[in-house]
């Protein structure tokens, strides 16, 4: 068949493209119907999808709220950063006004060498050099012609990584400039630096312990000046700074040593005086003036010229002392007392509880102290709060946006009618009266901290500030429990950690609690030991170190103080404080504790953790043990039990002191709770008890979003499954349909072209009739007058 712009008009004359569309065209309303369906649903589901979205957003901000940990926000105020800075650093802090001083900055310890004229030619010696880092382990470094240099030894240092930092310093003078400089690189007393020097032989004994005087240097000298200047004989520093003494010749001639009087002023920068020079090669001391701190010198024949100048460098190793930082808190004002604290380190996160301070600079008369206010975050919590509300209301506006009929443009929204979607608004406006239960405050509702809903809007409103102030800044913790999910337990030996957004409220009667075994603490149990009260225990540096690892944390090597122990609390005592400084072990809780049996004892190191995986052990493989004289290296490791009992008569997890209830449980999953009872308590039979389970507005309101919002099985996530079903549904019966009717056009193409054949073939029937009836007439003609003649 022919193209269709070949049919037009071929024997009809007729525009046949167009009456075939229009035939098509008409039978394609079904198709038309089609298509507006699926436009609408797709416009519905992108509706939800919206809705979806914000809801989603609504919940992230309720699931806040509904958060207990959420409200334990705090804020501190600073009188001045430029001494200290303050910020939270836990969830357990303690609230209030703190004024402290800073009476000391931590340092780290810095020594430096005596002068070298050169870094890499002068040689130190050989053998043995022993640098220690505050208690931690000496470290010995071995000194050969390879690195027996100032820059040789450097490197070794810095090759031993032992948190000590060499470096070359150079620092100026004419004779001897470079000095090795050593730096702890952690600041506090306990990181000082500590040298032992074994090296024989070499060009320069390298020396970080004693004070000197560096070799006198001209500063302005002429050169017509022929005296030598050196330092006298019996010249010895006895000071311990830094510091430079600068002499001026005086007067404006040349002058003779041995023969002229000669005046020669010194300072130090802080003292002043003079000396008078009136031989030659004899000693001249400064006096006993302050500053003089044992200089002397001695002056060569020879000349000195009026207003020439000399300088003689004082030398103390000790660049900076290792200094713990030292705070005050409280105030002397009105007969107070301040308790002093320090620390090795300028950042200080023990002294108020759950707030980290840095210290920046020591007090000053200025500014004696700063004042710190901790404060529960008030304003953050009620800014959490109306920043829910906003939210609400956006997701109830854009609902009413899709519900609503415009009377003006006579238009209704994409899902007016829709019970789905009315069904999520009703639940969301009737949420919203949620009353709480067991608040002894009064606080049961929203309306009673002054949000209330519009009732021709279905929006929420603070239609009362000062109300949501003063709740939250006096009865927080109702307010805290009118949106949270939380416990009462009728013993003190119970309480409610966690309660999971599956875990059910409970009812009248509580959830029974049955603990059949109590957590306990791992211990290590030492073995008997001579009581010290009756043989005195010699403890020292063959017998005083020991590591241990409690609850899978390896100690540092503990250093018990050498010293005659004589008796087992004092033992137990000394053992307690070099835990409680491990910098692995402080803060864990651990204790040690020691039995007296009269004549014999025993000590013992209990884990600050319970459960199955609390224990303490002693590490082998440590020199100078003190685990036999303790009566440790035969002790016994106890293990710790978890806690063990039921919920609700439901089988519960223990983990040391916490008890679990079980994830597939219908009615506590998400419960936990930590139980205190003792082995005591249950063999007298008293370790059980209930627990009261209350849902606060948020907790039931995070649910509810959580079935609104829900991948697959949520409530708008069927109703756009649904929806889709049907689009993908209709889509097929418009292929369906568009295959029908292209089958239809094709169709019609084809009888109308059969019609133009037709019409085709007629014509040129009609043509040759019409040729042969004119030849017919012709001939007839021709033959009629053909006889007329004859």
């Amino acid at each position: 068949m022919p193209g269709t712009q070949s049919i037009d008009g071929i024997a009809s004359g007729l525009d046949t493209t167009s009456i075939v569309e229009a035939l098509v065209e008409a039978e394609s309303g079904k198709l038309t119907m089609m298509e507006e369906q699926v436009a609408e649903k797709t416009s519905k589901i992108t509706s939800y999808n919206a809705v979806s979205a914000l809801l989603i957003g609504l919940q992230t901000k309720v699931s806040a709220l509904a958060n207990e940990s959420s409200y334990d926000t705090y804020a501190v105020s600073n009188t001045n950063e430029d001494y200290l800075t303050a910020a939270v650093s836990g969830t357990d802090v303690a609230t209030g006004s703190y004024t402290i001083s800073v009476n000391q900055l931590a340092q780290n310890h810095q020594v430096a060498s005596q002068g070298f004229a050169d870094t890499d030619t002068s040689t130190i010696g050989t053998g043995a050099y022993t640098v220690q880092l505050g208690m931690s382990s000496a470290r010995t470094i071995t000194i050969d012609s390879s690195n027996n240099t100032l820059e040789g030894l450097k490197d070794a240092i810095n090759d031993a990584d032992m948190g000590i930092k060499a470096s070359i310093i150079n620092d100026g003078s004419e004779n001897n400039p470079y000095r090795l400089l050593l730096t702890s690189s952690s600041t506090g007393l306990e990181n000082e630096i500590s040298i032992t020097n074994s090296l024989s032989g070499g060009d320069v004994d390298i020396d970080f312990e004693n004070s000197s005087f560096d070799a006198p240097e001209m500063l302005n000298w002429s050169s017509t000046a022929t005296s030598t200047i050196s330092l006298g004989p019996t010249a010895s520093y006895t000071g311990s700074e830094n510091k430079t003494y600068t002499f001026t010749v005086q007067g404006s001639d040349s002058l003779t040593v041995g023969t002229d009087e000669i005046t020669i002023n010194w300072s130090d920068g802080t003292n002043s005086g003079s000396i008078t020079v009136s031989e030659a090669d004899a000693e001249v001391t400064l006096g006993s003036v302050d500053g003089a701190d044992g200089l002397t010198l001695s002056f060569g024949d020879g000349a000195l010229i009026g207003g020439d100048t000399f300088q003689v460098q004082t030398f103390s190793p000790t660049i900076q002392a290792a200094q713990d930082a030292e705070v005050s808190l409280g105030s002397s004002t009105g007969g107070g007392s301040p308790i002093k604290i320090t620390s090795s380190t300028n950042s200080i996160d023990d002294l108020i509880e759950g707030v980290a301070i840095d210290l920046k600079q020591v007090s000053t008369s200025e500014t004696p102290s700063v004042t710190l206010n901790v404060e529960r975050d008030t304003d953050g919590i009620e800014e959490a709060i109306k920043s829910f509300v906003s939210q609400y209301n956006e997701v109830m506006s854009r609902i009413e946006e899709y519900t609503e009929y415009d009377v003006d443009t006579e238009e209704a929204g994409i899902l007016q009618g829709d019970t789905t979607i009315i069904n999520i608004q009703s639940r969301l406006r009737m949420i919203m009266s949620t009353t709480v239960e067991g608040l002894e405050s009064g606080i049961r509702t929203l309306a009673d901290i002054g949000i209330r809903t519009d009732s021709s809007t279905g929006e929420l409103s603070v239609v009362d500030s000062s109300a949501l102030t003063e709740a939250i800044e006096e009865n927080l913790e109702d307010v805290i429990k009118l949106f949270t999910s939380w416990g009462d337990t009728s013993d003190e030996k119970i309480s409610v950690l966690t309660v999971g957004s599956d875990t059910q409220e409970s009812g009248d009667d509580g959830y029974s609690v049955e603990i059949t075994q109590a957590a306990e603490k791992g211990y290590l149990l030492g073995t008997s030991i001579t009581d010290p009260a009756s043989t005195p225990l010699v403890i020292d540096s063959t017998n005083n170190t020991l590591k241990l690892k409690v609850d899978s944390i390896v100690s540092e090597e503990i250093v018990l103080d050498s010293g005659t122990y004589t008796s087992l609390s004092q033992l137990a005592e000394e053992l307690q404080d070099k835990i409680d400084a491990d910098d692995k072990l402080a803060g864990r809780g651990i204790e040690v504790t020691y039995v007296d049996n009269g004549d014999t004892g025993y000590l013992t190191v209990t884990s600050g953790s319970y459960g199955s995986s609390s224990k303490v052990e002693i590490q082998a493989g440590v020199e100078n043990s003190a685990t036999v004289i303790l009566g440790l290296a035969q002790g016994s490791t106890v293990e710790g039990q978890d806690v063990e009992g039921t919920i609700n008569g439901e089988a519960a997890t223990g983990t040391g002191q916490i008890l679990s209830a079980s994830s597939d449980s219908d009615t506590i999953a998400g419960l936990k709770l930590k139980i205190e009872f003792t082995a005591e308590d249950i063999d007298a039979g008293t370790s059980s008890g209930t627990v009261d389970i209350v849902k606060g507005f948020a907790a039931e309101f995070d649910e509810l979003l959580e079935s609104l919002t829900e991948d697959d099985s949520g409530v708008i996530s069927l109703r756009t499954n649904a929806l889709q079903s049907q689009i993908d549904y209709t889509e097929e019966r418009i292929e369906d349909e568009e295959e029908r009717l292209e089958l239809r056009l094709e169709a019609l193409y084809e009888q109308f072209w059969e019609m133009e054949e037709l019409l085709e073939e007629m014509g040129a029937t009609q043509t040759y009739l019409d040729t042969q009836l004119s030849l017919l007439s012709s001939n007839w003609k021709n033959v009629s007058t053909g006889s007329s003649n004859g």
